[in-house]
């Protein structure tokens, strides 16, 4: 809005909301989020997530005993953790979140990549 431009290195969260304030359609809305948490105190964790309205995967890189993978859809209260699930849908979804929580990492220049 502010015709500001910005430089072509720059990591931009969020979305323009240009359009709705114009009064235009303002499109599909994408609710994936990631998530980093780390400490160097008591738990030493190294945590990283990718959740969508259906799925969340938390992976814990100092600690991969405590992953976590929840069908939101089912179990919206995250009470049963599907980290070790057999079934191959869900192992497609897992496979795909790790690429993505990778992608990100990589793209924010994750201090644990190194």
């Amino acid at each position: 809005m502010a015709s500001v431009p910005i430089p072509s290195q720059a990591t931009i969260r969020g979305r323009d909301l240009g359009p709705l304030l114009k009064g235009e359609t303002f499109g599909e809305w994408d609710n994936a989020y990631y998530g980093e948490y780390s400490t160097l105190h008591q738990s030493h964790t190294d945590m990283r997530c990718w959740r969508t309205n259906a799925y969340k995967l938390v992976r814990d890189f100092k600690n991969p005993e405590r992953d976590e993978f929840y069908d939101l859809k089912k179990d919206p209260g995250e009470t049963t953790n599907l980290i070790n699930t057999k079934d191959n849908a869900l192992k497609q979804v897992i496979a795909e979140f790790d690429g993505l929580i990778h992608t990100r990492m990589v793209a924010v220049g994750d201090r644990i990549l190194k």
